[in-house]
């Protein structure tokens, strides 16, 4: 199971890959999608929380986060703060 923090590392990872314009670059509707999931996960454990679990994205905001999940840099991320997507 992904912990608050993990979630909240993901977010940022989804948010700043798409500031860098490395998540996404030619889907201007996968990147929006994908920011937009970001900033949900990001406000776990908030008083404004916007996202309990994965059932609260849209799904396309889904499809791209499992898009970055199962990248090359998703499976790099997930292995940098000792995640697997079986814990997802």
């Amino acid at each position: 199971m992904l912990t608050e923090d993990g979630v909240v590392k993901l977010g940022r990872k989804l948010i700043d890959l798409c500031e860098e314009n490395k998540l996404y670059p030619k889907d201007d509707h996968l990147w929006n999608c994908a920011v937009t999931a970001g900033n949900k996960m990001v406000t776990v454990g908030t008083v404004w929380n916007r996202f309990r679990d994965f059932s609260d994205l849209t799904k396309d905001e889904t499809k791209a986060v499992l898009g970055f999940i199962k990248s090359r840099q998703g499976a790099k991320f997930l292995e940098e703060v000792n995640l697997t997507t079986a814990k997802l």
